[in-house]
């Protein structure tokens, strides 16, 4: 299934989509067993975020008919989100959140060297893409399955950067994270995806202020100050590995903002 697929109708397009949405409204995001072939080999690649600072410690959605309620917690020794819902106490998210060009990045940890990723858009009333993390991760599969058959390995030297390798015996697409590509991949995605309505929701403004004072760097238009392109691993103990889009000569600096 591919989200441009123009021989698609696009009523049965939408209904399967519904389909998958109310099935995965149901199930947690970390399902290891569910037949995707496509990972991450490390997480979005920007600072961590306090996801209470979006949507608060509580919030509530509409969703065809039903009410949902869920409860938001952020760990501060690791930086971990958790998304509850209630009153079952479901953790439908655990792990760690950054925000890229108003988009916010899901990061889920599989394993030491494996992650989904996936998206959610929170604007005025809406939010779009909550616990579609494995229909998301099904879309890499659809969009990079050629590079497993045999004409793509023939043509490997040619994928795409995102692809870091793809093992036809395994049925693996390993991905390695890049901001840009995924800020495009996604946006399409969250686009096709029913919104779900915030109930009874304003946006925390005393947490808005403080995350304006934590933030590294004001997001902008351009990607002008844009420099650091992977850090690893994350978090760190003894050392840490940056690597940069440009070659340049940089001073660099580390804080403990906590």
């Amino acid at each position: 299934m591919k989200i441009n697929n123009s021989k698609m109708n696009t009523t049965y397009k939408t209904i399967f989509i519904l389909l998958i949405y109310s099935l995965l409204a149901s199930c947690s995001d970390t399902g290891e067993f569910l037949g995707i072939k496509s990972s991450f080999d490390s997480p979005f690649p920007k600072r961590n975020k306090n996801l209470t600072y979006a949507l608060g410690d509580e919030f509530s959605i509409k969703r065809g008919k039903d009410t949902i309620d869920f409860k938001v917690t952020f760990r501060k020794s690791d930086r971990q989100n958790f998304i509850i819902e209630q009153p079952n106490q479901d953790t439908i998210f655990a792990g760690t959140v950054c925000k890229y060009r108003g988009l916010y990045y899901l990061n889920i940890q599989l394993n030491d060297t494996t992650y989904w990723i996936y998206a959610i858009e929170i604007t005025d009333q809406v939010i779009k893409g909550l616990q579609t993390g494995w229909f998301q991760m099904l879309g890499w599969d659809d969009e990079f399955e050629f590079w497993l058959s045999p004409p793509g390995q023939e043509e490997f030297n040619k994928r795409p950067a995102i692809i870091k390798y793809a093992n036809p015996e395994k049925q693996i697409i390993r991905l390695t994270p890049d901001k840009k590509e995924m800020k495009k991949f996604y946006s399409t995605l969250i686009d096709s995806l029913p919104a779900d309505t915030l109930v009874n929701w304003t946006v925390p403004i005393t947490n808005v202020e403080i995350e304006k004072e934590i933030t590294d760097i004001q997001e902008t238009s351009t990607d002008q100050f844009e420099i650091i392109s992977k850090l690893y691993p994350n978090p760190a103990n003894d050392y840490c590995n940056l690597e940069l889009y440009e070659t340049e000569k940089y001073q660099f600096g580390i804080f403990d903002i906590n």
